[in-house]
């Protein structure tokens, strides 16, 4: 997926903070660029509804110039995902509400990107939550321990691999509606 690295600072007044790389000649989202990887904007999607990331808007979308006059799509900050709390306070049904930010960069994504996009993004989904569930545990602990500066409670990191695997088979029925709902301008 195109996110820049980063790491993980001390900030004198907000914490611990993610600090991206730094993505040469970047831009935020701006309408009618040419995307050459729309692929992407699908499995970040898919990613946002997963995780309940509410905060993708302008200045979390980056278009970067490529070499063939077209803009690569690069997401960062995932500060805004609700994951933490849906999965411990866990909603009845994994289809609760879910609104991965402003709509702006959905609308023009295109109807065959959607469709050809869903279909590899779900595969990759799949295939990470379908590998060991040690993997998927370790995944998480170290996204949990970067987040929080300590190890993590081992049963914080099962309630959030539990969430993960009870979410995801709604998750591309949930970014298909999301998607439908931003082109209508019904959001």
């Amino acid at each position: 997926m195109p996110v820049p690295g980063g790491a993980v600072l001390a900030h004198p007044t907000d914490g611990r903070v993610w600090m991206s790389e730094r993505v040469p000649n970047a831009t935020g989202w701006v309408p009618g660029r040419q995307v050459s990887n729309p692929e992407d904007l699908v499995r970040v999607l898919l990613l946002d509804v997963l995780v309940d990331n509410g905060d993708r808007h302008h200045g979390n979308v980056l278009l970067q110039p490529d070499t063939q006059g077209m803009h690569r799509f690069i997401a960062i900050d995932y500060d805004g995902a609700g994951i933490r709390s849906f999965a411990a306070e866990r909603p009845q049904h994994p289809r609760h509400p879910t609104r991965p930010g402003d709509p702006f960069w959905l609308v023009e994504m295109k109807e065959e990107w959607l469709a050809d996009g869903m279909t590899d993004a779900v595969a990759s989904l799949n295939t990470l939550l379908g590998s060991t569930t040690n993997r998927l545990e370790a995944l998480v602990y170290q996204a949990l321990e970067a987040a929080h500066g300590s190890r993590p409670h081992d049963s914080t990191v099962q309630t959030v691999v539990d969430y993960l695997l009870w979410r995801a088979p709604a998750a591309q029925t949930m970014a298909e509606d999301y998607w439908k709902e931003a082109r209508r301008g019904t959001l």
